[in-house]
């Protein structure tokens, strides 16, 4: 293990000396990929989302260990105030990590990721509303409304069905509601814990927080596997095995990578690159076989365009500040 990172901090800082500009560019886009391939994996495993959620967790949680380890990086001793940050965050990521993989299982891979996209919106509503680090205006007005308007396509419902000449089946509808229902609460938590990671990346190395969030994953999984006998796990197969563990080593990896993209890179920059997810799924979506809407492609248009927007006015606002 010792090796593996050892050679892995000579390619990182090789590549971001020879390639200044290329780099984050190649962890972002390495990250995403990555993230399809999680949901890809998440999509055909046939486990329940708790059982997955556990899984995950102790792969990160052992991977972690490892590296931490390693790197001599300590993964205790914090006061009162920034553990109480990393155990909500931790309880919050858990919470909407199950509800991710959850409404996975009720729709495309591309209408979820395009959902899980919308955190930004809501990062921002917190900021007004909240964090008052914000301000309202009716050009932020307006690109909530064009999102607004991308999450009804997706949902797709009956007479938008019948307007696109689309069949409608009634436990597709319920289960196409139903998800998107589930991902957009998702990206709501996961708005709440891109916060307290901002407010804890001053603090604490950035090894620490996934960490903290594994150890958590497996006893938040193995409390819900008591309580709800249809959360609980089944003696996976060898090639569900060999998926779960290919989720664990493929999320932690992605979530290393985006971290190094967005410390390394122009933030405005990755963020833009971040909508190409979009690609990777429609791409999974194809080779899958699945069915994929004109109302989904449309609607998941109209959230990218919404988010890209979004980017630039920010970055925008930010260039007079800093002026």
């Amino acid at each position: 293990m010792e090796y593996i990172v050892t050679q892995i901090e000579y390619f990182t800082k090789y590549l971001e000396s020879k390639w200044i500009r290329s780099a984050p560019i190649f962890y972002v886009m390495t990250g995403i990929l990555l993230s399809s391939i999680n949901s890809l994996l998440s999509k055909t495993l046939g486990m329940n989302a708790n059982q997955i959620v556990f899984g995950r967790g102790i792969i990160v949680c052992i991977i972690g260990k490892l590296v931490t380890q390693q790197q001599n990086i300590n993964l205790y001793g914090f006061d009162a105030g920034i553990f109480q940050k990393l155990l909500l965050r931790s309880l919050i990521g858990c919470f909407a990590t199950l509800l991710f993989y959850t409404g996975l299982f009720y729709v495309n891979i591309s209408e979820a990721q395009v959902l899980m996209q919308t955190t930004s919106f809501w990062t921002t509503i917190l900021g007004i509303y909240i964090l008052k680090t914000e301000k309202f205006s009716w050009r932020l007005m307006l690109n909530f409304l064009f999102c607004f308007m991308g999450i009804i396509l997706l949902v797709q419902p009956p007479f938008l069905r019948k307007l696109a000449g689309e069949y409608e089946i009634a436990d597709e509808k319920q289960n196409q509601f139903l998800g998107c229902l589930i991902l957009l609460l998702s990206s709501m938590l996961f708005s709440l814990v891109q916060v307290l990671i901002k407010n804890l990346s001053h603090n604490v190395n950035q090894l620490v927080i996934p960490q903290y969030f594994s150890i958590t994953s497996i006893i938040f999984s193995s409390f819900l596997a008591t309580c709800n006998p249809d959360m609980i796990w089944r003696v996976p197969s060898v090639g569900d095995l060999i998926k779960l563990c290919l989720i664990g080593i493929v999320s932690y990896l992605q979530q290393l990578l985006m971290n190094r993209a967005y410390m390394k890179g122009n933030l405005t920059e990755m963020a833009m690159l971040g909508q190409t997810q979009l690609i990777y799924g429609y791409l999974f979506d194809i080779l899958r076989g699945a069915h994929i809407s004109f109302l989904s492609v449309c609607g998941s248009i109209l959230i990218a365009s919404s988010i890209c927007k979004r980017i630039l006015e920010k970055n925008k606002v930010q260039d007079q500040l800093s002026k």
